[in-house]
Parts: C-alpha cells; structure tokens; sequence
C-alpha cells in the first residue's frame, strides 16, 4: 500500500472521465435508436448502466474521441463497436 493520497482513485479527476463515460453511453444510445426503433434512450442508458458503471469512470484515453466518431458513423449492420472503442475509458475496478 502506497501513501496516502497516491491511489488512483486520489489522483485522478473523475468529473471529466464521469462526463465522457456518460457521453460514450449516449453514443452508443444513440446509434442503437437510429438503428432500432423501439429503443429509448431511457431504457438504453439502463440496459448501458448495467454494464458499464460510469461512478467508476477515472481517465479516458487519447483514442476516446476516435471511439466517439467512430460510433457515429457506425452502420446498422456493424457486428460490434469500433476497435478504438476498447480500453478507452479508464474504470476503477
């Protein structure tokens, strides 16, 4: 065990990260109602809760933009998210 103050959890500001793990969510919202028409955005974001935990959200990487633009542009026939997706948000365990 380090010091205190030296966690992760400490160190990092997770406002912004909170922020881009919610928007990451929207995204992917966004694109499931595009491609699905009985989706809402209320029942996504609780099926998207489920999986991934945004209060534990600490950093997103570099490639979290890319991921971004990625889903946007995403077809409907697509079989899974964009490879930059993966890793780009930094959770807490």
């Amino acid at each position: 065990m380090g010091p205190p103050g030296c966690d992760l959890k400490d160190l990092a500001d997770p406002v912004p990260a909170q922020a881009a793990c919610q928007q990451f969510i929207d995204e992917t919202c966004a694109f499931g109602m595009r491609c699905d028409a009985t989706l809402t955005l209320d029942s996504c974001r609780q099926q998207a809760a489920t999986q991934v935990d945004c209060t534990k959200a600490i950093g997103a990487k570099l490639q979290f933009e890319q991921c971004i633009s990625e889903i946007r542009a995403l077809s409907c026939t697509a079989q899974a998210g964009p490879p930059s997706c993966s890793g780009a948000l930094v959770l807490l365990p």
